[in-house]
């Protein structure tokens, strides 16, 4: 189901609102017979996850700031290079440097968002909160690797498959550099820490698909384990179109497999590591990665972000307060507008103004404040946890303004039968 989060129109068509054109994007709904799907196999494959014009953006802006494409690696020698992720990688075509880690730039100003709007892509937002069970979540992993066509069968890890020195053959769980947590079946850690990937490319059987192991099947760590049945019967293997992701989660087991030069002698499969975790207080040791301004990306990403994002992908990607929170002061939000010129400051203005207003019309109990932070949050469409909450917290504040009044009633009824 593709749709418009800003604006739909009753002939299908969609308008952003002012200000948001570059985040107005096509989503697929992930159902929750989907996401019951995932909890049971531990990975929930879902193609075309992007729309075509997104999944195009988003290659090109893989090719603009991580690596270039096949033919660019074989134009420079197809020789390693150090530092880019799994060490084969052209160079990239408009970056500096090979920019691994979230954000990256929109050199093209593509209007879907580019590169950037696979991490935190509203429909991920959405199903991420739906598994995690909060939408108090934030982006902890955003980062790209590429894949190219090898005669010799290496793995860009540089491992070989099968590996007579290993019996697992590759297959393994993410936790070890995703958290400091123990590692543990993902039910038991309540899916707090979703992990996903996207193929920005068309995936075929021979470009070294990632195959990943079902809940159901003999794990690694278990008796009776085979690597070879596991690949040949008990994992899916990650063959889809351009712009698919693949829900897992850091205690999934899957493994890399060599790409097949007899079947695909030439081409690359270029990909991106999303991952979300929970992040209340108790949780914030969870997670690889914090986007912060010397985190990662380069100054084309950050700018683009900044002035491109809504405020609820500000806030899951740099942890930026919702408007309506205490920090959007007037000169606060002044401040921060000078320094990202093109950002929005419209939704944080008219959250703090509707609560000046509340102020000065003199509301002061429980449930005026409760509707009236209902009424903030309902503007930005963002937190539907809170509003909930905020609701109920009205809803109390009315039932205890009510029991007031009774008892005002009854006291002033006894005071009158006592002077009689």
């Amino acid at each position: 189901m593709h749709s418009c989060p800003n604006d739909g129109h009753d002939d299908g068509t969609t308008t952003p609102l002012e200000g948001h054109a570059a985040v107005c994007v096509a989503m697929v709904y992930v159902t929750d017979e989907q996401i019951a799907q995932y909890k049971r196999d531990g990975y929930l494959i879902i193609p075309s996850f992007l729309s075509e014009a997104e999944s195009a953006d988003a290659l090109e802006g893989f090719y603009d700031n991580f690596a270039g494409p096949y033919d660019d690696w074989i134009a420079q020698g197809a020789n390693p290079k150090p530092g880019a992720h799994g060490g084969f990688a052209a160079d990239p075509r408009k970056a500096g440097g090979a920019t691994t880690v979230f954000p990256w730039g929109n050199f093209r100003d593509s209007p879907t968002g580019g590169l950037n709007l696979c991490p935190v892509h509203p429909d991920l937002i959405d199903a991420c909160e739906r598994i995690i069970g909060t939408t108090n979540i934030r982006l902890c992993e955003g980062h790209c690797g590429i894949k190219y066509a090898m005669a010799d069968g290496w793995r860009q890890s540089g491992k070989r498959e099968p590996d007579p020195e290993n019996a697992r053959d590759g297959y393994h769980q993410d936790y070890g550099n995703n958290t400091i947590g123990p590692g543990r079946a993902d039910v038991e850690d309540d899916y707090q820490h979703i992990a996903c990937f996207y193929c920005l490319d068309g995936v075929s059987p021979g470009h070294g698909p990632i195959q990943m192991l079902r809940h159901s099947a003999t794990k690694p760590n278990e008796e009776g384990w085979s690597a070879q049945h596991a690949s040949a019967v008990d994992s899916e293997k990650f063959i889809c179109p351009p712009g698919s992701l693949c829900f897992y989660s850091i205690f999934t087991w899957h493994a890399a497999s060599d790409w097949n030069t007899d079947v695909a002698p030439t081409g690359a499969r270029p990909v991106m590591w999303v991952s979300y975790s929970n992040a209340d207080r108790n949780r914030l040791w969870d997670g690889g990665r914090y986007f912060s301004i010397k985190g990662g990306g380069n100054g084309e990403g950050w700018r683009d972000a900044i002035t491109s994002f809504t405020p609820r992908q500000l806030n899951v990607a740099f942890m930026l307060p919702m408007p309506g929170d205490p920090l959007w002061t007037d000169e606060f939000t002044t401040a921060f507008a000078g320094r990202w010129e093109g950002w929005d400051r419209t939704p944080y203005d008219e959250a703090r103004g509707k609560l000046e207003l509340f102020q000065l019309e003199g509301g002061d109990d429980a449930g005026d404040v409760g509707a009236l932070a209902l009424s903030n949050l309902a503007l930005t469409a963002e937190n539907r946890e809170l509003k909930a909450k905020l609701a109920a917290a009205a809803l109390t504040g009315a039932e205890e303004e009510e029991e007031e009044e009774e008892e005002e009633e009854e006291a002033g009824a006894s005071a009158q039968l006592s002077k009689l």
